[in-house]
């Protein structure tokens, strides 16, 4: 029941979900099954890739596993910053600029808690999201960006 629950509403800090459901508003009358939906194919199809790569490669496939668990936390619909400290084992192991990133902006979430008691608050909910999630999103383009043209 919980995790029925968490899947259908729960959502705190989250940045893809909600631009998901804004994207999809007008299409379908209920677009948080369907962002949650494609959530799960890209975190699924992400780790079905990444279990496809060569065995003989441990720093591909850690690479990608700490890719899956950071997908995973930038997809979620909840985005609390402790979920970061699931990014420390691999950062210990293979320092990535958007692990690190990640783990750096973090703290971000905790601009949520200013902008409630701010006399309007629905103008400043992007904000801790944006904080929290953008920088990592930008390092994660910037990285692949940089992987595709080696």
């Amino acid at each position: 029941a919980g995790l029925n629950r968490y899947a259908s509403d729960w959502q705190r800090n989250a940045l893809a979900v909600p631009a998901l459901m804004a994207a999809f508003a007008s299409v379908v009358a209920d677009p948080a099954p369907l962002a949650r939906a494609i959530v799960a194919a890209l975190i699924i199809g992400w780790v079905v890739r990444c279990w496809r790569r060569d065995p003989a490669d441990p720093a591909a496939r850690l690479h990608g596993a700490a890719t899956a668990v950071l997908l995973l936390i930038l997809l979620s619909p909840t985005g609390y910053p402790w979920y970061t400290l699931w990014l420390v084992p691999f950062v210990v192991v293979q320092p990535r600029l958007p692990l690190l990133i990640a783990l750096a902006a973090a703290p971000g979430y905790y601009f949520d808690f200013w902008a409630q008691v701010q006399p309007d608050p629905d103008r400043w909910r992007w904000i801790a999201p944006l904080m929290s999630a953008g920088p990592v999103w930008l390092a994660l383009a910037v990285e692949t960006y940089r992987a595709r043209r080696a």
